[in-house]
């Protein structure tokens, strides 16, 4: 479910990204942001494994694997609706600048 959310999100957001950069840039803030992601999604699969690693503690039985993951899920849903929220304050509406036909 995350990787067909993630494939559908990222080509318009980088595209919306890369859209406001002048093209001689455009080699550089792909590659910036290319990196952001990179690191970003790694620093989020070892924040997320501590997070699950302490709550699952030294106990291996079924309650405390159980509670880990349960944990681990409430804040991916938690951050989905976060980032959902943010996404949708940065949408730009178009303004009349934007609507005017280009001379």
């Amino acid at each position: 479910m995350l990787g067909l959310g993630t494939g559908l999100a990222f080509p318009a957001l980088v595209g919306s990204v890369l859209a406001e950069v002048p093209r001689l840039a455009a080699g550089a803030a792909a590659g910036s942001l290319s990196t952001a992601q990179q690191f970003a999604s790694a620093a989020g699969v070892a924040v997320i494994g501590s997070v699950c690693f302490a709550t699952f503690g030294s106990h291996q039985g079924h309650p405390e694997i159980s509670r880990a993951l349960t944990t681990v899920t409430v804040i991916h849903l938690v951050l989905m609706l976060v980032v959902t929220g943010l996404s949708i304050l940065l949408v730009r509406r178009p303004n009349k600048r934007m609507l005017a036909p280009t001379p």
